[in-house]
C-alpha cells in the first residue's frame, strides 16, 4: 500500500515511523497541546502537566504520580 509520508494517515493508520512521519506527529501533538493550554481546556490535576500547565494542582498531581511510578519500578 502506498501512502504519503508526513500525514496523519501515514503515521496513525498505516503505522509509518519514518523521520518525516514522526516529525509530523510531534508537531501535531505540540500544536494541539499549545491550543488546549491557550484556550484553557486543560484537565487540571490529571493530564494538565502533559499539556504544559504548571499550576499548583497539576504540579502536585504530577509529583504524586511520579513518586508512585518510582516506587513501583525501583529495584
Amino acid at each position: 500500500m502506498s501512502h504519503v509520508h508526513g500525514t496523519y494517515t501515514a503515521y496513525a493508520r498505516v503505522g509509518c515511523r519514518c523521520d518525516r512521519c514522526r516529525n509530523y506527529q510531534n508537531e501535531r501533538v505540540k500544536k494541539a497541546r499549545a491550543e488546549r493550554l491557550a484556550e484553557g481546556r486543560v484537565a487540571h490535576g490529571t493530564a494538565g502537566w502533559d499539556d504544559g500547565c504548571r499550576c499548583n494542582t497539576c504540579t502536585t498531581s504530577h509529583r504524586a504520580a511520579y513518586r508512585d511510578y518510582y516506587e513501583r519500578t525501583k529495584r
